[in-house]
């Protein structure tokens, strides 16, 4: 693609399309006045014109403008498209996502730093008076060359001010990270809920599983309050406190869980300290990213080099799918479709020999009949 006709926003060259959520479509771009590779998030054009979402999507720029901490990313511009649509543009973060990991038990103290590192930067929502509410791997970023490996909270499209959260909440996000009070969506929420998330991902992390198997918001509320997740610390090879760190967090009983996201980081470094210091000797292990498939994009105005152009429909969300935009060179992208379909016709007979068949037939019934009255 010539720079004559890349496709643009504002002052930024959009390249391919890096990821579709329910609500918005992340881009990789460039900007030609730092010279340096961007992460440009559109609000898709179904939804540009619908007032609450458009809101949740402009809050969630603005949260994660006001929000300094390395472990957050971080939104350098805001605008609205030609055809309308607001755009935001953040840090560019190339490592995939949590979900890219592969547990095993010799990595498993290294998932709980990373967990860890996972709670600070909720924590840093917290202090800003931001609750995440979509809280999994797939919402966290990493860069793996780090050690232990930088993590980088994304996707606030869910999140909410604490001194909003008192009261009555619409039910969002993932439903087997979803805390049970976040369910019911009646009782109120505070710090607690996300750290009950925070303890269904570092539980996977280190397990490759999952604590409990929830389809569906409505499956939480029929939890025992008895219910514990299994123990996951001796296959892990970890202390035994693991365990009960995990019934605590994960009980559904908020009271039984730790107060906040830096007191369940604590105590999973305590963990990682009794179980030893030393990384795996080959590493973190994670899949190899594979080359993402490029998106040719029409420009309609090749002149001005500045195309009219929009993001496309993102189909509407179930009552209970999180609002959700996850940008990694490692998830399944689904395509992003600029041109319009061409109709195919399916292979059959020409025309003129169907005419003719049905001639001979009609010929064939005539002469049949006139010999059965003759």
């Amino acid at each position: 693609m010539s720079p004559s006709n890349a496709l643009s926003i504002g002052r930024y060259k959009l390249d391919r399309a890096l990821g579709t959520g329910a609500f918005a479509t992340v881009w990789l771009g460039h900007d030609p006045e730092f010279d340096i590779p961007v992460a440009v998030k559109v609000l898709a054009d179904n939804w540009a014109h619908d007032a609450d979402v458009r809101e949740r999507f402009l809050a969630e720029a603005r949260h994660l403008r006001t929000i300094s901490d390395p472990r957050i990313v971080s939104v350098h511009d805001i605008g609205t498209t030609n055809a309308g649509q607001p755009y935001f543009v953040m840090d560019l973060v190339t490592g995939g996502t949590l979900a890219d990991f592969r547990s095993h038990p010799k990595y498993a103290r290294y998932a709980l730093r990373v967990g860890a590192e996972c709670c600070f930067a909720v924590q840093a929502l917290h202090d800003h008076g931001v609750l995440h509410r979509d809280i999994k791997p797939g919402n966290v970023l990493v860069d793996w060359h780090k050690d232990p490996p930088r993590v980088y909270l994304t996707d606030l499209g869910t999140a909410k001010l604490l001194a909003e959260a008192s009261g009555y909440t619409v039910t969002t996000g993932t439903p087997s990270y979803m805390a049970p009070e976040q369910a019911h969506g009646l009782d109120g929420l505070d710090e607690r809920a996300d750290v009950y998330s925070l303890a269904a991902m570092t539980y996977e992390l280190v397990s490759g599983r999952r604590p409990f198997t929830v389809r569906s918001p409505g499956a939480l509320l029929d939890r025992r309050i008895d219910e514990h997740p299994a123990p996951i610390a001796a296959e892990a090879g970890l202390p035994t406190s693991l365990d009960d760190l995990m019934f605590r967090c994960l009980a559904t009983d908020r009271e039984e869980r730790p107060r906040s996201a830096r007191e369940l980081a604590d105590a999973l470094l305590m963990i990682a300290d009794d179980a030893g210091e030393a990384p795996p000797a080959d590493g973190w292990q994670v899949p190899a990213a594979p080359a993402p498939a490029r998106t040719a994009i029409t420009s309609t105005s090749p002149t001005s080099g500045t195309a009219s152009w929009s993001v496309p429909s993102s189909p509407s969300p179930s009552r209970h799918e999180p609002f959700r935009h996850e940008a990694s060179r490692h998830e399944a992208v689904e395509p992003v479709n600029t041109g319009k379909a061409v109709a195919q016709k399916s292979p059959g007979w020409p025309t003129g020999l169907v005419w003719l068949v049905a001639v001979l037939l009609f010929a064939a019934s005539a002469v049949i009949t006139w010999l059965v009255i003759t």
